[in-house]
């Protein structure tokens, strides 16, 4: 499969070919867009203009794939569904601990073939590496023991940037606006599709949450 600028593979036990999506340009408007939000307000109209204007652009130097994608398949919000309940039931076989790490892509088609899907949803037959929300992920091939860390380091990040949006120094609120409105992209990316299986998400997570703890450490020696 050919990726494009900016896809990250991820390699499907048993299945020979890497698996990749488009990166992750809409996470980053959105983490863009969310600063403004915070921050400068009246900026976030002209923000959009361009930052839709940039999408466009670079959707128009792979070949519009993105608009193909859409007029052709639509953007079906029950596609999902099967990924999330085959990584549902994998928790409930392995509720502390898991399946183990990277096994969503090897347990997939047998939970599929057991699982009790609702009248009319179709499920996708292909290989599928991971299940489209990090959070079930983590659930299915950790279990809650690994679901609690997750969870841990994400509140520990906004309770750091919370922090720091409320420090005296302009310059520190401003990185803390920044680290906030970055983490909540993170999240909300991450309920439709970031997996660990992609090396820049385990990056940027762990990036973002040392940046947070040390931007923290200095606020308080300042």
């Amino acid at each position: 499969m050919r990726g494009g600028a900016g896809d990250f593979p991820a390699f499907v036990p048993g299945h020979p070919e890497p698996v990749s999506k488009p990166g992750g340009s809409g996470d980053d408007a959105f983490c863009h867009g969310l600063f403004f939000l915070l921050f400068r307000p009246k900026l976030l109209v002209a923000y959009g203009i361009v930052a839709l204007g940039i999408m466009l652009l670079a959707d128009a130097a792979t070949g519009f794939r993105l608009v193909e994608r859409s007029a052709t398949h639509g953007w079906n919000s029950t596609a999902r569904l099967p990924f999330w309940l085959c990584a549902w039931d994998m928790l409930l076989d392995a509720p502390v601990v898991g399946q183990g790490p990277r096994t969503f892509g090897s347990f997939y088609a047998e939970y599929l073939r057991k699982a009790a899907l609702p009248p009319g949803l179709i499920a996708d037959p292909r290989a599928v590496p991971w299940p489209h929300n990090l959070y079930l992920e983590v659930l299915a091939e950790r279990g809650l023991a690994g679901f609690a860390a997750l969870s841990l380091v994400l509140v520990n990040g906004f309770l750091g940037a919370r922090k720091l949006m409320m420090s005296v120094s302009d310059e520190t609120r401003i990185l803390g606006y920044g680290a906030c409105a970055a983490l909540a992209g993170f999240c909300l990316a991450a309920t439709i599709e970031l997996t660990f299986l992609r090396q820049w998400v385990v990056i940027v997570l762990f990036m973002l949450a040392g940046v947070i703890s040390h931007l923290v450490r200095l606020e308080k020696w300042t």
